[in-house]
């Protein structure tokens, strides 16, 4: 119906009107083809697609959140091993003291060097300040093992310091029994750190080198 209008127009020689024709014409085109465009069952444009892959993408972020936790040890429960610092060692010299040739101990035990114990098949005239110190360092790393072994908490350096100079002092066995380490590891950190001042007797006797080894220890040890 259109075209005959269109012809009928055209041989009235009316081309002002067949071009306002022509105007509603493509305006009426424009309006169908977006109708038909915005209908429910129109095939749907890339957008939706993207928006859909969001989720996936967020899921597997979350993921990779959730694995880099897993992997990531919690700071109340992480105990990191540790080895004594060279202020540590400083502080298990100043209480051992030096000494070049075996004396016995406090507990009448053979002992040379930096508190070294002479053990049995082991002979010693004379011993300078390096070999004591390597000495030293030997005994010491069996202290750090000994806490990296029983101690079940985490621990500051200063604490591992205060403690190795403890356990080299009075020894592995006796640190694994005592009250001190059953404290510790019941995370009673004031109360490991107030046994140090119980481990000051030699016999029944209190000693003055003891007494104030053990003050420095709970210092150091309750600095954290």
């Amino acid at each position: 119906m259109i075209k005959k209008y269109w012809n009928t127009m055209k041989e009235m020689k009316a081309p002002l009107t067949a071009l306002v024709f022509g105007l509603a014409v493509a305006d009426g085109l424009a309006y169908i083809a977006y109708n038909q465009m915005t209908k429910p069952n129109a095939k749907p444009n890339s957008e939706p697609t993207i928006r859909q892959s969001a989720p996936i993408i967020e899921e597997r972020e979350e993921h990779l959140e959730n694995d880099e936790k897993e992997d990531t040890p919690s700071n109340d429960n992480y105990k990191e091993e540790r080895d004594i610092s060279d202020e540590g060692l400083m502080l298990v010299k100043q209480f051992e003291g030096f000494r070049p040739k075996v004396y016995r101990d406090a507990a009448g035990k053979k002992t040379i060097g930096y508190g070294h114990l002479v053990k049995k098949g082991e002979k010693f005239k004379f011993l300078t300040r390096g070999k004591a110190e390597n000495l030293l360092k030997k005994d010491v790393s069996k202290a750090d093992r000994c806490i990296d072994e029983y101690v079940e908490v985490p621990l500051t350096q200063n604490q591992h310091d205060a403690l190795v100079s403890f356990v080299y002092n009075i020894g592995g066995n006796a640190f694994r029994e005592s009250t001190l380490l059953e404290k510790l590891n019941g995370r009673d950190y004031a109360g490991a750190r107030d046994e140090f001042k119980k481990w000051v007797y030699s016999g029944k006797k209190p000693v003055g080198g003891l007494i104030a080894r053990r003050e420095e220890e709970s210092r150091l040890f309750a600095e954290g």
